[in-house]
């Protein structure tokens, strides 16, 4: 069995206390916004639909409030991972920035993938597995109203 040892500051790597902490640590994150947020692990997805310029600079201003956090909390977000997926053939491919000093234009991604699903502008491919033996695979197609499963 290993000695114990007095931790005196940071939090203990591999530790089941680690990602609890990181998670009380991130909590206020989505009530800065107006938009949607999706919080998993160290990954944070904005999400909004742009009909207009106004809608633009609604996005592009929650965008800002997260940089905002995240200088204050010193937990940068990395701009080089950072990318904005549009969705839709009628889509205004608005462009978005990071304004964490440098003023950096975030990438705009055909594809991601994302927790072993395929994202792109006009489908969400699925891949994974359900059961054990069971593969799932499939195309959904974006409906007028959003994704539905097939």
């Amino acid at each position: 069995m290993s000695q114990c040892l007095a931790v005196l500051s940071g939090i203990p790597q591999g530790s089941v206390l680690g990602p609890v902490l990181f998670i009380l640590y991130i909590n206020d994150l989505p009530e800065l916004v107006d938009n949607f947020t999706m919080l998993f692990a160290d990954d944070t997805k904005l999400y909004s639909t742009v009909n207009n310029k106004k809608d633009q600079e609604g996005l592009q201003r929650d965008l800002n409030k997260l940089i905002q956090w995240s200088n204050r909390w010193q937990l940068n977000f990395n701009a080089s991972k950072c990318k904005i997926l549009h969705y839709g053939r009628k889509n205004m491919q608005l462009e978005y920035m990071m304004n964490d000093g440098q003023s950096t234009l975030v990438v705009q991604a055909v594809e991601e993938k994302d927790l072993g699903i395929l994202f792109s502008g006009t489908a969400v491919q699925i891949t994974g597995q359900r059961s054990p033996g069971v593969c799932q695979h499939g195309l959904v197609p974006k409906q007028e109203s959003g994704y539905r499963p097939s």
